[in-house]
Order: C-alpha cells, then structure tokens, then sequence
C-alpha cells in the first residue's frame, strides 16, 4: 500500500532544494497560524534573511497568500501586507462513530460552512460505506476541496488495516475508503486519524491562546486521548494516547467508567485520571470533550478543591463539531505540507 508520494513526484534528493521546501513550510504555516504579517515581521520571527522570504513566497502570492496594503516598515520603506487566503481551499471532515456519522465542509481557518449529522449505526463496515457514498454524492464537483479527513475511534495501522474498538471492521483496510472517495475527488490528500487527536489539532489552531503542552480527552462510545507536545501532536510509533485501553480492576479503563452508574463514583474516578495525567505530562491544560460535559461543573469543582487547580481544565468549545473542525485543521496542514515538504514520515496519508 502506497502511504505517501511528494506532490511533485520528486525525491528531494537536493539538499538546497530541502532547505528551500523547509523554509517555504515555516513562512506559509507561520501566515496560516497568525492570519496577517509583512515580510520584515517574518524575517525577524523566523530568522530568514528578507531575499529568503520574498524568493520563497513567490509561488504563493495570488492564491493562498494576497497581498493588500502598505504599512512602514523599520527601514522606512513601506510592505505589503501579507494575509492567508482561508478561502482558498476547502476541506471536507467525517467523524465516524459506532451510532453515527457527521460531516462537515470548512475553509482553511476550521470554520464550518456546512454540516450535517447522519444517525445511522456505522457498527457494519458495508453500512459505513453505503452511508459515506450517499454524503460524497451530495457535494458533485467541489474542485475546491483540497483534503479529506477522517476521524475515527481507532487508528490505521501501516498496512491499512483498521484498528477499532466500536466497529465491526475487521480485516477491512482504509483502500476501500480511499477508493470510493477517489470516485468523487480524484485528486484530494485523504487522511485517517485519531477523533481524539483531531480533538487537540482544533485545540491548537483554534484556541485562544493555545497551549504548546496540552492533553485533551474525548469520551465519545470509547475512551481516547490526544497529546501535544511542544506545539506538535504526539503519536509514538503510531498509536499513542489510547487511554481507555489501559487496565483499571482487571478492566480496560473505557469497560470500566461504562460500567459505573453511580455518578458520584464517576467524578472520583474521572478527577482521579486528570490528576494522574498531570503528573504525567505537565501540561500547560486539560481539555475534555464528550460524556465529560454533563458531569464537568462538579468535574471542575472537585479538581479544584482537592487539587488547587494545578493545571487548566476546560470543555472544548467546539460543541459536537469539536472532532470535525479538527479534521478541517488537520487537512489545512496537510495541504500545507503538500506545497512546500511533502508527506515524508507521514503515515495514513494518501495522495
């Protein structure tokens, strides 16, 4: 199974030309994450000579880049501004869960411009697919989308395969998916990963003032985990972060929170993960999504007083469309790298 291939076909066997991709990756992610900035700015945040910067933005000056205005710079002389054209590119998110799917249409910037829940079991891999054909068919033609994302409560191990708890897809391989999205965007990147990953790729772009050191938790039909480390999702070897696979009483820790009914023993138990967690990772905060939200005010509460707040706790404001504005993210990072580096070291990612 072919997992990757660089956009223009090429090796970059240069090392000039690796330095020059590089360069070009730091200066559009930099415009992407920060909205607007002139060429000195740039020049100083990323310590790239100005030649560096203006020989690098060339190619995308007039679509993913405008250029609108003047404003003085140091040297009295007057630059553009430059401003991240979110509209350029539009990526189409799925969440794919045991009793549901959802899909969501957004520019570049995570904000959804449509979106639509389907309350369908998604248990049986041929329903999955019966419903994902029914969604592709409603958006005929869309050559402005650039990347289909994917989340899902599992992962896709390296020879396609899917490794999920809440479905019945053993055997099945990403392959039938990719095809069948191939059918309606011939030439989109396509990507599987982690809800609860995607849940910290939304965090990261589009909170305000994200963290660099994050830990967010989603607790959809199972129990997942996404970690970020120094601004950049943390996966391991490919799986990390599944948390409702670790053993508590002789159970997975996901069996047993379901299997409480109690709800004062849930917020013990729940309190006593995060406070686990933050001797673990440190982070700067701790975001939860999913079931957590009906019990977070006592959540919240109990950290609170047993612990003196040590570290941020909050519910994601992305609402249901959390996972979704996460794929939208991830997929504007991914048409990022398809630009300037490649795909190299990436895996479940087809071009």
């Amino acid at each position: 199974m072919k997992e990757y291939e660089f956009l223009s076909g090429s090796k970059r066997n240069s090392h000039v030309t690796g330095i020059r991709n590089v360069n070009r990756y730091k200066i559009l992610k930099y415009l992407y994450m920060n909205g607007t900035s002139t060429r000195v700015e740039i020049s100083e945040k990323l310590k790239l000579s100005m030649p560096t910067i203006s020989r690098n933005l060339k190619p995308y000056l007039g679509n993913i880049l405008l250029e609108e205005g003047k404003t003085p710079s140091k040297a009295g002389r007057h630059s553009g501004v430059l401003k991240f054209n979110y509209s350029y590119k539009k990526v189409l998110a799925f969440q794919v869960d045991r009793d549901f799917m959802m899909v969501g249409l957004g520019d570049l910037s995570g904000n959804v411009l449509e979106f639509k829940r389907i309350n369908e079991s998604m248990y049986d891999f041929r329903n999955s697919i019966n419903s994902l054909e029914k969604v592709l068919k409603e958006f005929p033609n869309r050559k402005d989308v650039t990347a289909v994302i994917f989340g899902i409560a599992g992962y896709v191990a390296k020879d396609g395969k899917f490794q999920v708890s809440v479905f019945d897809w053993e055997g099945k391989t990403a392959l039938d998916i990719v095809n069948l999205v191939k059918k309606y965007f011939s030439n989109v990147i396509i990507s599987f990963e982690n809800d609860a990953n995607l849940l910290a790729f939304r965090e990261v772009h589009m909170s305000e003032n994200p963290p660099d050191h994050l830990v967010c938790i989603y607790w959809g039909r199972g129990l997942g985990m996404g970690i970020v480390a120094n601004g950049s999702i943390y996966i391991g070897k490919g799986m990390a972060g599944e948390i409702g696979m670790t053993l508590k009483s002789s159970k997975t820790l996901e069996e047993y929170l379901t299997s409480l009914s109690n709800k004062e023993k849930i917020i013990e138990e729940v309190v006593g993960i995060l406070y686990n967690l933050q001797k673990i990772f440190d982070p700067e905060a701790i975001v939860l999504q999913g079931k957590f939200e009906k019990f977070f005010p006592e959540i919240r509460k109990r950290w609170k007083k047993n612990y003196g707040n040590p570290t941020r706790l909050y519910i994601s404001k992305g609402g249901e469309k959390a996972i979704i504005q996460g794929g939208i993210c991830y997929g504007a990072e991914l048409f990022i790298l398809s630009l300037t580096t490649g795909f190299k070291n990436l895996e479940r990612v087809w071009r």
